[in-house]
């Protein structure tokens, strides 16, 4: 494969990364690990563990962000 394909693949990845909205792996009252994080929807995923952890009566405390990773683990603790 040449370096302009390579590129083009590269570029065709980055951008599928952003286009995707962040989802809830799995979850319970101690928190969560959400998926498809990026940089221009970090407070979609902060607005998806605070609604998480509403259900519970508590709130988000984001613990870890992983962009490589595409993702963001958060525990929910008390108000």
């Amino acid at each position: 494969m040449n370096r302009s394909a390579v590129l083009i693949w590269g570029a065709a990845l980055v951008l599928q990364g952003c286009s995707s909205e962040p989802s809830l792996v799995s979850g319970n009252k101690r928190g969560s690990i959400i998926s498809s994080v990026n940089v221009g929807n970090k407070t979609a995923a902060s607005t998806l563990a605070d609604n998480h952890c509403r259900q519970y009566g508590e709130v988000a405390q984001i613990t870890v962000v992983d962009l490589v990773g595409n993702r963001v683990k958060f525990l929910c603790i008390e108000r």
